[in-house]
């Protein structure tokens, strides 16, 4: 890792892809301060954009979003970002378990706050080619929003650059595969995040206006020498109306509108584990691998083989995502002749393969 590319600030560490928590020099720490933001390496996320349908209301849209990225968690234990992004939203993941015990091993029970790199760079249009912290990613953007994004330890060859972009689709890329620029991170970006609101998180703000009402009430009662009686009168009309948006919180969502949500969310098919199955172990007998074991369970694959030292990482990779079967593949090699492979499933020819963003063709409807 290039110490000098960190340039992190302040209550800011930086967490690496291997789980390595850094400090502002880029170097091994063991101290954890309250309250600290922990920045995540890309190679730690999972990212998808979702775009907002036509008749969606911003309410509807940012609950629709926010209901994706509970069912459509790649980890088993997930936590999410969830910021609006152009007309849609952006959807970042990360596995709960490996993230908060690298963080608990050197102070159990911290209070701190994870961010996904990316959501520190400076946004951009068009095609992107940047040096990260630990690593590569490409993105694509559009209309101010990120459409697709995919993460390498070492930067991208011309193969993996043009599976990249075959999956992105009514977009053209460049006659050559940019050059990595680095981009200094923006921690001023952490204080005005666009996230997407909770439905309660509205009806907690009406609540606090009405009790602003009700101390300016408060005031105006005192100032003027209001009798007791109509000061109760206007108290009572208050909490009525507080318990009533308290029934109310439960169903920030009014139940007529749950299915069109839902519909929102699932606007993608899933992929057929069998044939998802076949393609990843065509890849790996092309290598000459042999696999130990393999699962293919909510929409993500994990698997792990034997294969010669010389076989490289970044070929195993590029050749799942070149099968039309898998996105994001992540390779590691703990030993020289084992490789750990987890990959997420899609259909071949569907806009979330090779990296891509789900939903481009609405985006371009």
């Amino acid at each position: 890792m290039n110490k000098m590319r960190t340039r992190l600030q302040g209550r800011f560490l930086f967490l690496s892809a291997d789980n390595e928590l850094v400090d502002q020099q880029g170097r091994p720490t063991r101290s954890v301060p309250e309250d600290t933001t922990i920045v995540l390496s890309r190679g730690l996320c999972r990212f998808e954009y979702i775009a907002r349908g036509n008749a969606a209301s911003q309410r509807n849209a940012d609950a629709a979003a926010l209901i994706a990225a509970r069912t459509r968690a790649p980890f088993e234990n997930s936590q999410h970002l969830v910021l609006k992004s152009g007309t849609g939203h952006a959807i970042w993941w990360w596995d709960a378990k490996s993230v908060s015990g690298a963080i608990n091993s050197i102070r159990p029970g911290a209070r701190v706050r994870y961010l996904p790199e990316p959501v520190l760079t400076p946004p951009g249009e068009g095609w992107r080619h940047l040096a990260c912290v630990d690593g590569y990613e490409v993105q694509f953007w559009k209309g101010s929003a990120l459409l697709a994004s995919s993460w390498r330890r070492r930067p991208l060859d011309e193969a993996q650059w043009s599976s990249f972009t075959a999956g992105i689709r009514n977009a053209y890329p460049p006659a050559s595969m940019p050059m990595p620029v680095s981009v200094k991170l923006d921690q001023a970006r952490a204080r005005r995040l666009p996230r997407a609101r909770e439905p309660g998180e509205i009806v907690r703000e009406i609540q606090r206006g009405i009790l602003a009402i009700a101390g300016l009430s408060l005031v105006a009662a005192g100032c003027f020498q209001a009798r007791a009686l109509r000061y109760d009168f206007e108290t009572a009309a208050v909490n009525r109306e507080i318990d009533g948006l308290r029934r109310q919180a439960p169903e920030a969502v009014p139940p007529a509108e749950t299915e069109a949500i839902l519909s929102l969310a699932e606007y993608q098919v899933r992929p057929a584990p069998l044939l998802a199955a076949a393609a990843f172990l065509e890849t790996a007998l092309k290598h000459s691998a042999n696999v130990e074991s393999w699962l293919i369970e909510d929409q993500q694959l994990r698997a792990t083989i034997t294969a010669d030292a010389s076989v490289p990482l970044d070929s195993l990779a590029a050749d799942l995502e070149a099968s039309g079967w898998f996105a994001e593949v992540s390779p590691d090699r703990p030993e020289p002749r084992r490789f750990l492979i987890v990959a997420n499933v899609c259909n071949p020819g569907s806009e979330s393969c090779n990296g891509a963003s789900a939903a481009q063709d609405r985006e371009n409807q």
